[in-house]
């Protein structure tokens, strides 16, 4: 089912799981953003993520679940859900990268660190060469 059930008064509210915009951490509550409605429902963000579907969904920081197929753009700090962006924590962006179907570059830090790798041997080479003579 591409749905969630969450409580209102004394009935089910179905939220199809295609509107849900992203999903914000409150203390021990959580507000689901969806195109029509905020909904504040007494679970933890690890629970509802443990409960959704990890193809569609992805913990972008410690108090953020996002729909990924709302994305629109991201960087290395930020997601954009059109013109609302959210911050990537540290901790969560190599998850969330490997998660994303990105073609034709390697992702910044990767280059970085290949270029330092590169940098750092060819100045073992160059030691060494100094050395030999």
């Amino acid at each position: 089912m591409n749905a969630l059930f969450v409580r209102e008064d004394r009935c089910y509210q179905k939220i199809d799981l295609d509107s849900i915009r992203y999903i914000e951490a409150a203390e021990s509550y959580s507000r689901i953003v969806t195109d029509q409605k905020i909904w504040v429902i007494l679970v933890s963000l690890s629970q509802l993520g443990e409960d959704l579907p990890w193809q569609d969904f992805c913990r972008i920081h410690r108090g953020y679940l996002v729909n990924t197929t709302r994305i629109t753009s991201f960087d290395m700090h930020y997601v954009r859900l059109g013109e609302l962006e959210l911050p990537i924590g540290r901790a969560y962006f190599r998850n969330f990268f490997a998660q994303m179907p990105v073609v034709g570059q390697n992702h910044g830090k990767d280059g970085q660190a290949k270029r330092r790798r590169r940098k750092a041997m060819e100045a073992t080479k160059t030691a060494k060469a100094a050395g030999d003579q």
